[in-house]
């Protein structure tokens, strides 16, 4: 993984255009939502059961959050199917897990309440051998500075300590930075280089990961930092090889998950002591 992205922006510092061989065209559709399609929208406060990986596997994994944890179903459907476990995704996009209100138009805080106190009860009542949480950091947050920051903290150790006292292995995985433009714009913009295109290790996703490292920790969770999966050096390549990184400006392709998988099982395999590294 190390070596792909050294060459991306390698690549990138040589002024290297975009490769003729994207398909920007079906780039439209390599989104999450679309080969897992059971999600909860706007309205939903529960969402339609859809294992992935290896199905009848003994172990079951629970993947829980917003469309930031939705984003990885793809690498963790193809380590379940690999390494033997069943992975259950339960996600709102724009709900995450965590105890902190969040304020949408086109979603009132408490159906996304709902959602966060319906998907706790299927980890109870799934009893999983592990749970893994991801979420955008601050995601219609209400405030600003140091009580964005209070607010976040707070409910995110509270959250995180209620999947705790569900099930035996909690893991927490860092959010990776937005774009300044969406993945297609940026592309299709006259003189488009892949330098053009870098997108930088900053944000408020970025700021909000320091906070919920430490909730993590408090909570009795593991943290699983995915930035090296994304950047190198505060350096975010939007085309690794001949695939886009991101879908938009801020969720990654289903294909670049995929590609992932080995690396994300890397990071859970030395913590995992069932799941195979290597």
């Amino acid at each position: 993984m190390h070596a792909q992205l050294s060459q991306a922006l390698a690549d990138a510092d040589a002024g290297a255009p975009a490769p003729p061989s994207l398909d920007l065209a079906a780039q439209k559709d390599d989104v999450f939502q679309n080969p897992y399609p059971c999600v909860a929208w706007w309205g939903s406060t529960s969402t339609k059961i859809c294992p992935q990986g290896d199905e009848s596997a003994v172990r079951t994994v629970v993947l829980v959050g917003d469309s930031h944890a939705g984003q990885w179903i793809a690498a963790l459907d193809r380590l379940g199917t690999e390494q033997g476990f069943r992975l259950v995704p339960l996600i709102k996009p724009a709900c995450n897990v965590y105890d902190v209100e969040q304020y949408f138009a086109q979603m009132p805080k408490e159906t996304c309440n709902a959602f966060k106190k319906w998907a706790r009860e299927q980890v109870a009542e799934m009893k999983p051998d592990a749970v893994v949480v991801a979420a955008r950091g601050y995601d219609g947050v209400h405030a600003s500075g140091a009580q964005r920051e209070r607010m976040w903290r707070a409910g995110a150790e509270s959250g995180i300590r209620a999947l705790v006292d569900l099930a035996p292995a909690v893991y927490v995985l860092s959010d990776i930075p937005a774009r300044s433009s969406s993945a297609q714009d940026c592309l299709t913009a006259p003189g488009a280089t892949l330098e053009s295109c870098l997108a930088t290790e900053t944000g408020r996703e970025v700021d909000s990961n320091a906070l919920t490292h430490e909730a993590a920790q408090a909570a009795g969770a593991r943290w699983i930092d995915t930035s090296p999966l994304v950047c190198e050096g505060g350096r975010c390549p939007l085309v690794v090889g001949s695939t886009l990184t991101y879908f938009d400006d801020n969720h990654l392709t289903v294909s670049r998950a995929e590609e992932l998988a080995p690396a994300l099982g890397e990071l859970l395999g030395e913590l995992l002591g069932w799941v195979k590294v290597g």
